[in-house]
């Protein structure tokens, strides 16, 4: 009988072992946020709002008409390389973000990365 009991313990305490979740993930910080790619936060937040990646604006400004042609092609090109380049554009929506929501803790990103959500994660 006590074996039968001893097994029946065993039995229940390996059952008990949770299974690591596919889904659970740490999240890194990039300039002290939290950046969530393609994914939700598992744990409640606020949304404060959205962050524009305006590539027109941002070319328009680097071509200004009161600059120098050398300005001009310099500011169009640099600008086309930050809005390819994931990491250029990552950090600036991040300072973007920090600006207009400088409550934020973590952003989410969704699609290609013209919009970003600003939240605050409780």
């Amino acid at each position: 009988m006590k074996p039968l009991l001893y097994i029946l313990v065993l039995s229940l305490l390996c059952s008990c072992e949770q299974t690591p979740s596919q889904n659970a993930a740490n999240v890194s910080q990039i300039n002290g946020l939290y950046v969530f790619i393609e994914s939700q936060p598992q744990s409640n937040y606020d949304f404060l709002g959205e962050v524009a990646n305006d590539f027109g604006d941002q070319m328009k400004e680097a071509t200004d008409k009161n600059k120098k042609f050398g300005e001009r092609l310099l500011g169009a090109l640099s600008t086309t390389v930050e809005n390819l380049d994931f990491g250029s554009k990552l950090e600036m929506m991040i300072e973007k973000a920090k600006k207009e929501y400088p409550t934020a803790n973590g952003i989410i990103i969704e699609g290609k990365m013209n919009k970003i959500k600003a939240i605050f994660l409780k």
